[in-house]
Order: C-alpha cells, then sequence, then structure tokens
C-alpha cells in the first residue's frame, strides 16, 4: 500500500488544465502551464515514493483512493481525480483500466489531499471505512 500527502492547490483541477484568453477579439484556448507542473511534480513523487518502498505491481485492480480536505465548500473535488488518476498511471506504468477510484471530502483548514494506492482489497475496505 501506499499513502502519498500533497498540498491541496485547485490548480490541480482538471477545470484549470486548459484556459481562455481573449485578445484583440480574438479568442484563444492554451495549456496552463501550472497545472502540467503540478501533475508532473505528482507523478515524480508517486515514482519515487514507488521504489522507496519497492512496490511491484501486478496486472490487476489497483484501488486509488483520494480525500480532499477543504477549508469550505468552494472547489469540487470529483475535479480533482482525472489529473491525478493520470500522474498514477504514468507513474507506475499501469493503464488506467485497472483503477478502482473512490473520490472523498472532508471540511477542515488543513488544505491536503491524501492519496492511497493498493491492491490488497483488504487494504481498500479498511481504508474506506477510515474516510466515512
Amino acid at each position: 500500500m501506499m499513502n502519498i500527502t500533497i498540498p491541496l492547490d485547485w490548480n490541480l483541477s482538471k477545470n484549470r488544465a486548459r484556459s481562455i484568453s481573449t485578445r484583440n477579439g480574438k479568442i484563444r484556448s492554451y495549456k496552463n502551464a501550472h497545472h502540467k507542473k503540478l501533475q508532473n511534480d505528482l507523478e515524480l513523487l508517486i515514482k519515487t515514493e514507488k521504489n522507496k518502498i519497492g512496490w511491484i505491481l501486478e496486472k490487476k485492480k489497483l484501488f486509488l483512493i483520494v480525500k480532499v480536505h477543504k477549508k469550505d465548500y468552494t472547489g469540487d473535488a470529483i475535479n480533482l481525480l482525472d489529473p491525478i488518476a493520470d500522474a498514477v498511471k504514468k507513474a507506475i506504468g499501469l493503464d488506467d483500466c485497472w483503477f478502482v477510484a473512490l473520490i472523498t471530502w472532508e471540511l477542515n483548514h488543513e488544505q491536503k489531499i491524501d492519496i492511497y494506492l493498493t491492491q490488497n482489497i483488504d487494504d481498500y475496505f479498511c481504508l474506506i471505512s477510515m474516510s466515512s
């Protein structure tokens, strides 16, 4: 099982992946560099943690649990799931068709994201009971 905690930054949200700019009467869509940097940093963190604990992945279900700690009701936690899953996919080399994902949130002032990865079904059910 792997547990990673990162600071909550809403720039990681899939809604922030692209931005629209209007200049001289023209509408332009461009990729948000800060969003991509956050996603790449998370990918590197997951790779590092995977290598540190020596986790050998099998080609079977990977349970991905994401818990968002936020200070108020603004921001939709669900919009963080795709970018996090993409970073996990790139970091561990397992296609996301193998992912079983759960996202939850709670109000507190910690402003962080807890990410749990496991291929053990017992760990998954234990983490679900802890997050409710």
